[in-house]
């Protein structure tokens, strides 16, 4: 439903026959109109949120819906572990957020990469921070990337909310944004795209020790790992495949990359 020009407002009342016959548009009970205004419909706020990056608008969004002239967006709680998420969510969009799912993975990435205290974690495709609270209560720092402007603001807002200091949240593409830092941990959690070229490159690159790799297209991650492998410094070692969806062909797969 997009935000419309038109008044929408209630006028109650009756016109008298005279005030009729005059052409008048004034209401003779006494009853006065009651308007919104301008561009807005009753109870909804309008945004300018912007799929783009964060911009001027970054800023609290306290309602639960709101709608702009693209897109509608749902807003809602949700619990990972002991983390408490703020998510925005296109209605257009699969609800692919389960905290079940979330929740079993989280404790499969830290019973893989064994965070420890002095480490420095990089998180790619970061989202609203699934996975980057949890790198941040257990790491020395964390890296975390999002190119998508409202998880860039849910990402800081569940960062503030958690009390936690310890990362360098960045709006932007991963490629473009690469963080500037030797990680000793990496998460990666690309689009069905997968990750571009440039980005294997850079991850191969890093002197981490592990790498923690969350695909929703098993074609685009056979082609990653297989650049992985031809990069020479990582290797798959572990490979487990999550029905997310279940009765349709997508399925989701977490793999766990070690040095060569």
């Amino acid at each position: 439903m997009k935000a419309s020009g038109t008044t929408i407002g209630r006028q109650r009342g009756s016109m008298g026959n005279k005030d009729k016959a005059a052409g008048t548009a004034g209401l003779t009970e006494g009853a006065a109109a009651k308007k919104e205004p301008e561009g807005k419909e009753p109870n909804v706020k309008a945004s300018t949120a912007s799929a783009e990056g964060v911009g001027p608008e970054d800023q609290d969004r306290d309602f639960s819906y709101t709608q702009n002239r693209e897109i509608s967006w749902l807003r809602f709680d949700d619990r990972v572990l002991d983390e408490a998420f703020d998510e925005s969510v296109p209605l257009f969009e699969r609800l692919k957020f389960c905290s079940i799912f979330e929740s079993n993975l989280n404790e499969w990435f830290m019973d893989a990469l064994r965070p420890r205290e002095e480490d420095e974690a990089m998180d790619l495709y970061c989202g609203a921070g699934t996975f980057t609270l949890p790198l941040a209560r257990r790491a020395s720092f964390v890296s975390a990337v999002e190119s998508y402007g409202p998880a860039v603001r849910d990402l800081r807002r569940n960062l503030e909310s958690a009390g936690l200091g310890n990362v360098d949240a960045v709006g932007g593409d991963a490629g473009r944004e690469f963080p500037d830092t030797d990680a000793d941990l990496i998460v990666v959690d690309p689009p069905r795209a997968g990750l571009a070229e440039d980005v294997v490159r850079r991850l191969s690159d890093q002197p981490a020790r592990a790498i923690a790799y969350v695909s929703c297209d098993p074609a685009t991650l056979a082609r990653d790992l297989a650049r992985f492998v031809d990069g020479g410094s990582f290797r798959p070692a572990l490979v487990t495949p999550v029905d997310l969806f279940p009765q349709t062909f997508h399925v989701e797969n977490v793999t766990l990359l070690v040095r060569s």
